[in-house]
C-alpha cells in the first residue's frame, strides 16, 4: 500500500539568538552551553511532544521531545558528525533528516523534503532509510558535500515554487530557518507539497499543487544514483539524474533520455545585446539533457568564468543579469548523465541602452512590444478610454495602437495622458491583427484577407499582400511578418521588403495570437486551448502551456508570456524557461465599471512596465500593472 505524507499547515520557526536553550520535554527550557542539534520537526504542521532520536556516526544516540511548535534541541558534546535524526509523526510516519555540514553545533529541520533527501541516497545505496538508521556502522550518513549534490537537484525540481512563494534561492532544506504557520514562504511550499512513497519499490512521488499549476516528480533512487522526473502542467517530462560519488560530485541532466558518453560541446553559440541584458542562442546537441551557461569578464578558457545558468533544456538563455556597456564573454556547455562537455566557442556582447532593434532606453521593441525587462505586476487593473471597441493591440513604448474591426478604425493612444488620435479612418475592410516596427503598422484585414501597411506619420494605407484565407494574429521582428491563418491552421512567414510569402509551421486548430522574440514565436490555440512556441529557423513547434478557454492574445518581455483567455476574463504570466503558469489578472468579463460587464478581454501588449488588454466589447483598454 502506497503511504502518503501531507503537508497541511505550518512549520515551526527556530530563532537562534545569542542564548541557547535546551527542552528536554518541549515545554520548558534550561540554560546550556557546549554543542547542540537544534531545529523544527514538521508536516506541515508542527510534529508536538514527539521524539527526535539522533545517532551520529560511531552510532552513539541522543534523543529529545518537541516543543508545542515542533522545536527540538539535543546535546552534541562528545559526538562525532555527520548525524542521522528521525522523528515520528503523530501518525506513526517516520521521517528523517541528515546534517547538512559537519559541524557539531549545526541545525537539522525534520521535514518531508529532508525524508525525501535520507531516502533517497540510501535508496542508491541498495538499501533503506530504517535499515540504515539501526546500522550506522554499515551504512553511515552522507558526507555534506553528497547531501548538497542531493539538496540541489530536490531544489532544483521545486525552485519554480520556492521562487513563487518568495523563498530565497539560497534557502538550504535542511539548516535554513523558516516561521510557521504564515502560509508564506517556505511554510506556504510545504503546504503546496505532498508525497507518497512505495514500499514495494522504494520509488518517491512528489505533487506539488497552487490553484490550476500542477508539478508531479518521481524520484527513484538506485545503483548509485538518483533520478528526478518532472512534469510541470502535464507538459513533456524532464529528468534530472544525481550520479553520486565518494566524494560527493553530482551530474545533474534536464530533459527526458539519458546518454551513457559525455557529449560534445554545443556549437553556433550566438548572442544579441540588448538593454541590460544579452540573448544567446545555440544548436542542440544529439545526445544532451540540457545546458550550463558561463560567464566571465575576460576572454579566457572555461575554468575562468562563473556558471550563471543551469539545467537549461531549451538552446536559447538571457542573461538578465548584464549590464549596459559592459562586455561580457560567453561559453555553453552540454550535461547528461554522463557529465558535461568542453566548453562552446566563446563569445562576447555588450549590452547598449536601447537594445538591439532600435528599441527605447527602457527595452527593446520586438514583435510590437517592448520587451527585455521582466514585468513586476501588483495585478492592479484600471482603464484607458478608446474611441471604439478594440481587437488587436500593440505598442511602440509611448503609445499604444488599436486596431478596431467593428469600427474600421486605428487609433493611436498616448499611454502618457491618454489622448486618442485616429492613425486613419479611411479603411475599408475589418482590421483585426495588428503589430509596429515603430515606423509603420501591419493590419490584417481579416475577412478581406488582406495585410495592410500604415505609416504611423502621415495614416498612409498600403496593402502588401493579399487573397490570405483568414488572418487573424500578427507580429514581426523587423524583417519579416509572421501572422497566424485561423481557418488553414498555418502560420505564414511574410518578407517586409519583397512580400514573399512562406509557411513557417502548420497543423494548428485555430492559431489566434502571435508574438516572437526574434528565435521563437509563441502562438495561442483558441480552439485547442494551448499555447505553442516555434523555433523560427527549423518550424519545429512545442507545446509549453495547456487547459485554457479561449486563449487569444500573446505577448512578451523576453522572460515570461503573459495570454489572454477570453472566456474566463484573466490575463495568465508562463515563465519561458520552466512553463510555470501563475494568474496576473482576473475577472476582466465581469468588471462593472464603465459598463464593461459581460465584455470579454482579447488581445495584448505591454511596454515594458505595464500590461494593456484590449476589449471587443466595449470603448476601453484594460491597464494592468
Amino acid at each position: 500500500m502506497i503511504h502518503r505524507i501531507s503537508r497541511i499547515a505550518s512549520i515551526g520557526a527556530l530563532i537562534i539568538s545569542g542564548l541557547f536553550f535546551l527542552s528536554a520535554c518541549g515545554m520548558g527550557s534550561s540554560s546550556i552551553s557546549g554543542d547542540y542539534v537544534s531545529g523544527t520537526a514538521a508536516t506541515g504542521q508542527a510534529i508536538a511532544s514527539a521524539t527526535v532520536t539522533l545517532v551520529d556516526s560511531t552510532g552513539q544516540v541522543r534523543t529529545a521531545t518537541t516543543g508545542n511548535n515542533g522545536s527540538f534541541h539535543i546535546s552534541a558534546s562528545g559526538l562525532k558528525p555527520p548525524f542521522l535524526l528521525k522523528i515520528s509523526t503523530n501518525n506513526g510516519t517516520v521521517l528523517y533528516s541528515v546534517s547538512s555540514d559537519g559541524n557539531l553545533t549545526t541545525v537539522i529541520n525534520i521535514t518531508p523534503l529532508t525524508d525525501l533527501i535520507v531516502r533517497a541516497w540510501y535508496g542508491a545505496q541498495g538499501t533503506t532509510a530504517d535499515n540504515a538508521f539501526s546500522h550506522i556502522a554499515s551504512y553511515p550518513a552522507p558526507t555534506p558535500a553528497q547531501v548538497a549534490g542531493i539538496i540541489q537537484g530536490i531544489q532544483n525540481m521545486s525552485q519554480s515554487w520556492m521562487t513563487s512563494a518568495g523563498v530565497s534561492s539560497n534557502f538550504n532544506l535542511i539548516s535554513s530557518s523558516f516561521t510557521a504557520g504564515t502560509g508564506n514562504g517556505f511554510d506556504q511550499v510545504l503546504d503546496e507539497i505532498s508525497i507518497t512513497i512505495d514500499p514495494s519499490t522504494g520509488d518517491i512521488t512528489v505533487t506539488i499543487q497552487s490553484g490550476s499549476n500542477s508539478q508531479t516528480s518521481t524520484v527513484t533512487a538506485s545503483g548509485g544514483s538518483i533520478t528526478i522526473e518532472t512534469t510541470v502542467n502535464g507538459s513533456a517530462p524532464v529528468s534530472n539524474t544525481i550520479s553520486l560519488s565518494d566524494n560527493g560530485n553530482s551530474s545533474n541532466g534536464g530533459s527526458s533520455g539519458s546518454s551513457t558518453t559525455v557529449p560534445s560541446a554545443p556549437t553556433g553559440l550566438s548572442a544579441t545585446a540588448g538593454n541590460n541584458q544579452v540573448s544567446l542562442t545555440w544548436s542542440a546537441v544529439t545526445g544532451s539533457t540540457s545546458y550550463n551557461v558561463y560567464r566571465g569578464s575576460a576572454s579566457g578558457v572555461l575554468s575562468t568564468k562563473t556558471k550563471i545558468a543551469t539545467g537549461i533544456t531549451a538552446t536559447n538563455y538571457t542573461d538578465s543579469t548584464a549590464s549596459t556597456g559592459t562586455t561580457y564573454y560567453y561559453q555553453v556547455t552540454a550535461v547528461n548523465s554522463a557529465g558535461g562537455s568542453a566548453g562552446s566557442t566563446e563569445i562576447a556582447a555588450t549590452p547598449t541602452s536601447g537594445g538591439s532593434n532600435g528599441g527605447s532606453s527602457s527595452g527593446t521593441l520586438m514583435g510590437g512590444h517592448i520587451q527585455g525587462l521582466p514585468l513586476t505586476l501588483s495585478g492592479t487593473v484600471t482603464t484607458i478610454q478608446n474611441d471604439g471597441t478594440s481587437d488587436g493591440i500593440t505598442t511602440d513604448g509611448t503609445n499604444v495602437y488599436t486596431a478596431s474591426a467593428g469600427w474600421d478604425l486605428i487609433n493611436e493612444i498616448a499611454i502618457s495622458s491618454g489622448a486618442i488620435k485616429p492613425i486613419s479612418s479611411s479603411i475599408n475592410g475589418f482590421p483585426f491583427g495588428i503589430t509596429t516596427d515603430g515606423s509603420n503598422l501591419y493590419v490584417t484585414d481579416r475577412y478581406g484577407s488582406d495585410i495592410w501597411k500604415i505609416s504611423i506619420s502621415t495614416g498612409t494605407i498600403t496593402t502588401i499582400a493579399s487573397n490570405l484565407n483568414d488572418p487573424t494574429g500578427i507580429t514581426t521582428d523587423g524583417t519579416y511578418l509572421y501572422i497566424t491563418d485561423w481557418l488553414d491552421g498555418t502560420i505564414r512567414k511574410m518578407a517586409i521588403a519583397s512580400g514573399a510569402i512562406s509557411n513557417v509551421a502548420s497543423g494548428f486548430s485555430n492559431p489566434t495570437g502571435i508574438t516572437t522574440d526574434g528565435t521563437y514565436l509563441y502562438v495561442t490555440d483558441s480552439n485547442k486551448g494551448t499555447v505553442s512556441k516555434i523555433l523560427i529557423s527549423t518550424g519545429a513547434v512545442t507545446t509549453i502551456a495547456s487547459g485554457f478557454s479561449n486563449p487569444q492574445g500573446i505577448t512578451t518581455d523576453e522572460t515570461n508570456l503573459y495570454v489572454v483567455d477570453s472566456n474566463n476574463g484573466t490575463v495568465s504570466k508562463i515563465v519561458i524557461s520552466t512553463g510555470f503558469m501563475t494568474t496576473v489578472a482576473t475577472g476582466l468579463n465581469g468588471l462593472t465599471g464603465g459598463n464593461l460587464a459581460n465584455y470579454e478581454p482579447s488581445y495584448i501588449t505591454t511596454d515594458g512596465k505595464s500590461l494593456y488588454v484590449s476589449n471587443n466589447g466595449n470603448t476601453v483598454i484594460w491597464k494592468i500593472q
